[in-house]
């Protein structure tokens, strides 16, 4: 199929979207094409409505936390835009809805081109427009109307990046940056984004381990959750501290680094010459300051792709989670082995 026929499949799946959903919504009774959303009239409107008379985003005098604020700003926007084409607010909020049941169906052609044809990814696009489920919550002005094009935006970007084997890194490197805002303003419309730019990251580290040629584009770093209670690792007072440093492990094999081909790079021949902590090598590292007496606490992140063995001459260390989770029981180690991927 040629792309400008493509081209006008994707816009006539745009097109039969919109006319699908707003047959689904003239066809219900009129009882139930009514507002039902509580949520609606009594928190994303008001802030909406608050933040275009130059309130911001505020409920009733008070900061609006109840709800993130993404939703609430896309309807203060197209307010606004009604205000300035001089079209009912209802009416706006109509038309915003069919435009997001358009662009989900659309991006969701597009996740599924990554992986085949056209005609083949037509089933999931049409399968989703007459989802009876996607229809329901779409007939009335609920969050999930503007997150599912976002996080769909999201993960096609995201999909699309790193599913390419070659390329230019900065081309790359700036849809993962745009695959990162996306899953952010996803965040800010519904809270159940909030893990999503953490599963891109593992997915990221995860598939750097079998292609290289990405790996070699990218930055990692550690998110590190504290408890309520400040000076513990968890909430239980034995894994309380006085200083606290991030460990994060990884390597470097100059042979891979200078190599001209990295994605023909024969994995089997990694064999790094540097490890590193904290992104520096021996005796770069920077130094941990700590008094005598004080409880350390380190954490280790392994994000290289070989194991690390890590100890501190003339001490021992107590283990108390692995990999996020709290041990039942501490562990006494002269030197923790901490495998790819892996956290102590």
């Amino acid at each position: 199929m040629t792309r400008r026929r493509e081209g006008l499949l994707v816009m006539t799946l745009f097109i039969v979207a919109m006319l699908a959903s707003g047959m689904f919504w003239a066809v219900l009774p009129a009882e139930y094409r009514e507002n039902q959303s509580t949520d609606y009239a009594l928190a994303y409107e008001p802030v909406a409505r608050n933040i275009v008379a130059g309130r911001g985003v505020t409920l009733e005098g008070d900061i609006a936390t109840r709800y993130p604020p993404g939703f609430a700003v896309l309807l203060a926007g197209v307010f606004r835009l009604g205000d300035a084409l001089h079209v009912a607010d209802e009416t706006m909020v109509l038309a915003f809805r069919l435009l997001c049941v358009g662009l989900a169906v659309v991006l969701i052609y597009g996740l599924a081109r990554l992986l085949w044809s056209p005609r083949a990814a037509l089933i999931p696009a049409v399968a989703w427009m007459t989802y009876p489920f996607a229809l329901w919550l779409t007939k009335q002005p609920n969050s999930e109307v503007p997150f599912i094009p976002v996080f769909f935006a999201a993960m096609l970007v995201f999909w699309w990046a790193l599913l390419r084997e070659r390329g230019g890194g900065a081309r790359a490197g700036a849809f993962y940056l745009a695959a990162g805002a996306l899953s952010g303003a996803a965040m800010l419309i519904r809270p159940a984004a909030l893990g999503l730019s953490i599963v891109m990251a593992l997915l990221v580290l995860l598939f750097a381990a079998r292609a290289t040629a990405l790996r070699t584009r990218l930055l990692y770093g550690a998110l590190v959750v504290h408890p309520a209670t400040a000076g513990r690792a968890y909430a239980d007072a034995a894994t309380a501290f006085d200083v606290d440093q991030v460990m994060l492990l990884g390597e470097i094999d100059p042979a891979l680094n200078n190599a001209a081909d990295k994605g023909a790079f024969d994995m089997r021949s990694f064999a790094p010459k540097y490890t590193l902590i904290n992104g520096r090598a021996h005796p770069d590292t920077a130094p941990i300051s700590a008094s005598g007496g004080d409880r350390v606490l380190l954490r280790y992140v392994n994000a290289g792709m070989v194991y690390h063995s890590m100890g501190v001459l003339g001490a021992g260390q107590t283990v108390v989670a692995l990999d996020g989770s709290r041990l039942d029981y501490d562990r006494h180690y002269t030197a923790e082995t901490i495998g790819p991927g892996q956290t102590a």
